[in-house]
């Protein structure tokens, strides 16, 4: 079952809408824009629980909708399935810059004002069929967040103009995490109940669920990517050691329950972290840090590598050092990740192999 902290976190976030079952570990979710409740499986707070005896029961057929969810045309066939990718992120000074926005400049200027004041921050990332996911975000303590979908045309699929409808305000950071099936997530921390949490839409723009995701003392950055066959992986920077989470395909929290589990060095709290995926066998996790006891001989604000299984147990016994940072501390580090399990980082020029090793891209072994 969900921790009393939990469910009164959640309360604190959305108010009066939602309502915790006593049973199954379901959550019973009624936005201020829905128009009915919808329960689904939420994962237990203790790691020591049992695995349910059934799969979750399917969800119900109809899906309750945001006011402001726009109406789309039934889904097609998405086609082959895009790369498990967390997104791109950029800062948008104009809109010629991204041309595939044209279409789209009345919602931006409806949305952050006419004129555009811009800077604005953007998170995208690739949908089935050529469409993509974005997130736009103004500079200060209100972000105004912003969602659109569109489609290989750059057509319209959806928008979301109040993303974080029924939260409480302050929330800080968000990352956007668009899936191979063209559903998406959006995850943000909220500071005063220090709650990494998401909010869950399927293709078509209908709002699913919220989910608790991990506590987490502080947050400078949060990080995402879905792993095919297995769910969302959110990262969270914090002061001493990142936490991570695994929200699965069925609702439950893998990673050691609602505590998450901590990646095994001393991170710098203003360092994100990067996420790589592979064939839904595991996952590895990079950051700038300390290995201190677990690395002696590390240097610290090295980048350091831990890979872990879908139950969040360490494939590696010590972290890895994989090198100097690439760039400033602060900065996300590029990745490329292959179904093989290995991650290429081409400002080091080095691929991190599955087995812990560090090869130069000219294939020497360091």
């Amino acid at each position: 079952m969900i921790s009393r902290s939990s469910r009164a976190a959640l309360r604190h976030l959305v108010g009066s809408t939602l309502v915790f079952g006593l049973g199954g570990g379901a959550l019973s979710c009624k936005h201020p824009e829905d128009h009915g409740h919808r329960t689904v499986p939420l994962a237990s707070a203790s790691v020591d629980a049992p695995a349910p005896s059934e799969p979750a029961p399917a969800p119900p057929p109809e899906v309750a909708r945001h006011a402001d969810a726009q109406e789309a045309d039934p889904v097609e066939d998405p086609g082959p399935p895009v790369p498990a990718a967390e997104v791109r992120r950029t800062t948008l000074h104009r809109l010629a810059e991204d041309r595939a926005l044209g279409p789209h400049e009345a919602a931006l200027k409806e949305h952050f004002g006419n004129p555009i004041s811009f800077p604005l921050a953007v998170q995208s990332g690739a949908l089935p069929g050529g469409g993509r996911a974005l997130l736009f975000q103004r500079d200060g303590k209100d972000h105004n967040p912003f969602i659109l979908v569109h489609d290989a045309a750059g057509q319209s699929l959806w928008t979301k103009e109040r993303p974080l409808a029924g939260i409480v305000p302050g929330v800080s950071e968000m990352v956007l995490v668009p899936t191979a099936k063209g559903d998406v997530l959006l995850s943000w921390y909220d500071p005063p109940t220090k709650i990494v949490a998401a909010r869950h839409w399927d293709a078509r723009g209908s709002i699913l669920v919220d989910f608790p995701l991990v506590h987490a003392d502080t947050c400078a950055a949060l990080s995402g990517v879905h792993w095919p066959s297995r769910g969302f992986v959110v990262a969270a920077a914090t002061a001493g050691a990142a936490r991570v989470q695994l929200l699965t395909d069925a609702g439950t929290l893998a990673f050691a329950g609602e505590d998450g589990v901590a990646l095994p060095w001393t991170s710098r709290a203003d360092a994100p972290i990067s996420i790589a995926v592979d064939a839904g066998k595991a996952v590895t996790f990079f950051q700038a840090g300390n290995a201190g006891a677990e690395r002696p001989g590390a240097p610290p604000d090295h980048l350091l590598a831990a890979r872990f299984d879908a139950r969040g147990k360490a494939l590696w016994a010590k972290p890895l050092v994989v090198g100097p940072v690439p760039g400033a501390a602060g900065d996300r580090v590029v990745l490329t990740a292959g179904n093989d399990g290995n991650v290429a980082i081409p400002r080091l020029g080095v691929t991190v192999t599955p087995g812990g090793s560090v090869i130069s891209l000219g294939g020497k072994r360091r």
